[in-house]
């Protein structure tokens, strides 16, 4: 059982963890999600361009034109009353703008031209606007036709002109104080100011890209599950030593890397067994749990080929299935499973006849569980398994232990304490984050040794690696025979 300051230092360490969780997404995550999340991206922002596109087509296009006009006094002024004058148009000339959407100029344009159109939607069509500081008046229209949307803007600035002579009229001198002269007649335009496709599209285009980078982040927020290796080393602050492809025929097949296979499954496991010796170089661990948060993260299959590997390097190398509630590791290897580890435990069969040889001379040794017992946790916490490790230690280069899954029950953690340390297996798109936390936590408060992380069950699209790999694999001529490749220690030890 852990002792109080383990517990205390393991719950002193969660809220920096619920702190951790809570941070907000950084550049890197950001960049992961959208290399994760990229199909989805792309198909949004495609959607959004076609929607943009279809809405552009079924438009019916308009024409704008527009004409200018310049305001000023009556000329028989005094120099006095011109200056006043100016002052006086620059501020009517605002009001001016007002006249020229107002139905008194409007349904005269109607009856100029003939148009079959209300006041209220030719106002829609009209606009007129003041420069700030000049005694100008732009006048601009929006029609279906070119040639339509210049008539009703030079129309527009014709009756506008009436209406301004008859509205400023001087009684003494029966003339306009002000003049409204147009001087820059609309032209009939030679293309559509609406639909504008490049702003259209462009819109189009931001608003998807928009959606879908929230629909990728929010995606990722949601997901709780283990996609990637960066994610998986991340959640336990632990190195991750190996990626395991998914192998559609394991069930069929469960040993790949035997026979000097080149696959990328088997070279995934032969890089685990790499990594496994280059951690840790002067504590090298000599035993190795090997577990899971949760069941059918493939444990059992990645100890078996582990183990088959490790063989294949020269080293000396037993498997242990300390897995006493479901046993898998003698189905997988095809040996016998009815004497093995419990039988040793309870001193009713010598380990040297409870041992079993799978492939040969060279191939790695077997302990299989044996018969399954009522009290699995008090036999793999009991002395003799203490010092059945030390003895495997001893005589073997390697000993791999195959337990359950953190999470349901605590045998792995209580082997952890008593081996150089754990592998923690995690299946890729499978396995929970809360999960593999978890299975870390329970590890850290026995003050077990977690080694590494190894993701398994990863599609061959998620792990890049491996194409890299296997272009690099010499051709079979190049590959070294069995006799060639060098022992690293002797088989066993005396």
């Amino acid at each position: 059982m852990p002792s109080a300051a383990l517990r205390t230092r393991a719950g002193a360490r969660r809220p920096n963890a619920r702190r951790a969780r809570r941070n907000p997404l950084d550049l890197h995550q950001f960049l992961r999600t959208v290399r994760r999340s990229w199909p989805v991206i792309v198909m949004v922002l495609a959607v959004f361009i076609i929607v943009g596109a279809a809405y552009t087509i079924v438009q019916r296009p308009s024409y704008s034109a527009s004409a200018t006009a310049y305001v000023s006094v009556s000329t028989n002024s005094s120099v006095n009353d011109l200056s006043q004058g100016a002052d006086f148009v620059q501020q009517a000339v605002k009001s001016y703008a007002g006249v020229a959407t107002s139905a008194y100029v409007l349904e005269r344009v109607i009856d100029r031209l003939d148009l079959d159109e209300s006041v209220g939607t030719l106002k829609e069509q009209v606009s007129a606007q003041a420069p700030v500081d000049t005694t100008l008046l732009d006048i601009s229209a929006t029609a279906s036709s070119p040639t339509q949307a210049a008539a009703i803007a030079n129309a527009v600035t014709t009756e506008l002109s009436s209406a301004v002579d008859r509205l400023t009229l001087d009684a003494r001198s029966s003339s306009s104080a002000v003049v409204l002269t147009r001087i820059d007649p609309a032209t009939a335009p030679s293309t559509p100011s609406s639909p504008n496709v490049p702003l259209n599209l462009g819109i189009a285009a931001i608003l998807g890209l928009a959606v879908g980078l929230g629909i990728a982040v929010l995606r990722d927020r949601l997901d709780t599950r283990i996609r990637d290796r960066e994610e998986a080393g991340a959640l336990v602050a632990a190195p991750v030593l190996g990626e395991i492809l998914e192998d559609p025929r394991a069930a069929s097949r469960p040993l790949v890397a035997v026979g000097g296979d080149d696959s990328p499954g088997a070279e995934a496991y032969r890089t685990l067994r790499t990594n496994l010796e280059f951690l840790d170089f002067d504590k090298r661990p000599r035993s190795i749990v090997v577990t899971s948060s949760i069941p059918r993260e493939g444990k059992t299959l990645s100890v078996v080929n582990l183990a088959a590997v490790t063989a294949e390097a020269g080293h000396s190398v037993v498997v242990v299935d300390a897995d006493l509630r479901r046993p898998q590791v003698g189905r997988y290897f095809g040996l016998e499973d009815r004497v093995g580890l419990t039988d040793v435990l309870l001193g009713t069969v010598r380990l040297d006849d409870a041992i079993q040889q799978w492939g040969g001379p060279q191939g790695p040794l077997v302990l299989p569980a044996g018969r399954i017992p009522p009290n699995p946790s008090e036999l793999l916490q009991s002395e003799a398994m203490r010092e059945l490790i030390e003895q495997l230690e001893a005589r073997y280069d390697v000993v791999l232990i195959d337990t359950p899954p953190l999470v349901p029950v605590s045998d792995a953690a209580i082997l952890t304490r008593r081996t150089g340390g754990a592998l923690l297996l995690a299946a890729s798109r499978r396995t929970r984050k809360a999960d593999l936390r978890r299975a870390a936590a329970n590890l850290a408060q026995v003050d077990g040794r977690l080694l590494g992380v190894v993701l398994t069950m990863v599609a061959g699209r998620d792990s890049a690696a491996y194409s890299y790999e296997r272009a690099q694999l010499p051709a079979a001529s190049e590959q070294p025979d069995d006799a060639e490749r060098p022992r690293v220690r002797e088989r066993a030890r005396s």
